[in-house]
């Protein structure tokens, strides 16, 4: 579930077309019998969609985890800076102008069994550098393997938590829990912040603290991200309170982020955006797009929450879309 999907730019190796590489990113609970919890698994299709699974060296597509998974003993896994911690989440995926492959999520841990381990919530980006021709390896449940015609290039974390949601009943989480990330990647060649990785997250401030979206960017392909800062500052309704960022970089390099925000206080919810025109040095002030009714939909099991979405238009970096639910009626 949570799924995510990116289509790259670079010419597919097997179709010899652009376009036709697919990633997808999703919570994988294939692995819940081998060490009890869910992981990022990502996807690849080199031929438009079409096929997602294959056998090594040269499939046409291919499926496997981000390293660093519990029981993840190879090199790559034990070197992960996500290596001993339970899970992981909150799948993006997305390539950059040359078919590199990014991936973003959180890890965590879900109880106390590591109590040595001050930080046991991070948000992390995982790359793949595109390498066409470069064979696949077997993922197994002790390893994970390398996709055909990329390369893993390594896991950055780019904020820690401390606690998170690893406390007993009935507090939850307490701490500072960061969660529900969002990552994109410049890829415009005519914008000034060409190339930059930008993942926007919530971080929660312990059982009734503020929640801030914060942003940070990285410069040299993700090698590093700068220190997170806030961008939610402000707005309607004395708003400390957010959750589920999105991103939309536009042609000229403007970023745009919405998210939802709600008052513990008046009860209010909105969707509300900010941008930046200097790619990500300063931040507009909170606009709210509109008000919603947001809550767990009745007789629905699964979740559904309010989260906002936002795109540019491609040809006109003045024209922003923003997509949200707002529950009324006989919902």
């Amino acid at each position: 579930n949570e799924t995510s999907v990116s289509i790259s730019p670079a010419t597919s190796p097997v179709t010899g077309i652009a376009g036709d590489i697919v990633a997808a990113g999703a919570n994988d609970y294939r692995m819940v019998p081998h060490f009890g919890d869910s992981w990022f698994g990502f996807y690849l299709s080199f031929d438009g969609g079409t096929t997602w699974a294959g056998a090594p060296p040269f499939p046409s597509g291919f499926n496997t985890m981000v390293p660093g998974f519990p029981t993840d003993t190879s090199a790559e896994g034990t070197a992960s800076p996500l290596h001993g911690l339970d899970g992981s989440g909150d799948p993006v995926v997305r390539f950059d102008a040359a078919g590199n492959l990014y991936l973003s999520g959180i890890a965590f841990n879900r109880d106390f069994d590591q109590s040595d381990r001050p930080v046991d919530t991070v948000v992390y980006v995982a790359k793949y550098t595109f390498t066409p021709g470069t064979p696949a390896t077997a993922s197994t449940t002790t390893s994970a393997g390398t996709p055909p015609h990329f390369t893993y290039a390594g896991t950055t974390v780019v904020v820690r938590g401390a606690v998170g949601f690893a406390v007993p009943s009935p507090f939850g989480f307490a701490g500072r829990f960061v969660d529900k990330e969002w990552m994109e990647v410049d890829t415009y060649a005519g914008s000034p912040c060409s190339g930059n990785v930008y993942v926007t997250w919530s971080d929660f401030h312990g059982l009734s603290g503020s929640t801030p979206i914060k942003f940070s960017r990285s410069t040299d392909g993700g090698a590093t991200f700068s220190p997170g800062r806030t961008i939610s500052t402000g707005g309607r309704g004395t708003t400390q309170n957010n959750q589920g960022s999105d991103i939309a970089v536009a042609p000229d390099g403007t970023i745009h982020v919405a998210y939802r925000t709600f008052s513990r206080s008046t009860g209010e919810s909105t969707v509300s955006i900010v941008r930046s025109t200097d790619c990500g040095m300063s931040w507009s002030q909170p606009l709210a797009v509109g008000s919603i009714t947001a809550g767990q939909a009745p007789m629905v099991r699964f979740r559904t929450p309010t989260f906002a979405f936002v795109a540019v238009d491609d040809t006109d970096s003045s024209t922003v879309y923003v997509a949200y639910q707002h529950l009324a009626g006989d919902y």
